[in-house]
């Protein structure tokens, strides 16, 4: 709850949180710059329905599962290439100084 100094306003922000409560929770979840933990004590404190939270919280994370889930497996697939690159390049190059030391022995 906010307090206004003008005494009456706490039932004005009550009402209007409760009547507006799951918009807010909602804007608030998909903007990435306001925290969390914030946003969801200050919900404990009002008066609103978990369900409506619930629902909020949910509609309002999805688009970033989504985004964080798609980056993530961009990141994972390429990384898998990455490693596959780096341990082929390794063992080509292990094998060019087994076959270079070969040679070196061979012709002494």
């Amino acid at each position: 709850m906010l307090y206004n100094y003008r005494g009456n306003s706490i039932v004005f922000y009550k009402l209007s949180f409760e009547r507006h409560g799951k918009y807010a929770i909602l804007i608030a979840r998909l903007l990435p710059f306001i925290s969390f933990d914030i946003v969801s004590y200050a919900a404990g404190l009002t008066s609103m329905s978990f369900w409506s939270f619930f629902i909020a919280t949910g509609i309002g994370q999805l688009p970033a599962t989504i985004i964080y889930s798609y980056v993530g497996g961009m990141l994972a697939s390429g990384t898998k290439m990455m490693v596959f690159g780096l341990l082929t390049l390794f063992a080509v190059s292990i094998l060019m100084l087994l076959i270079k030391k070969m040679y070196k022995e061979k012709n002494k």
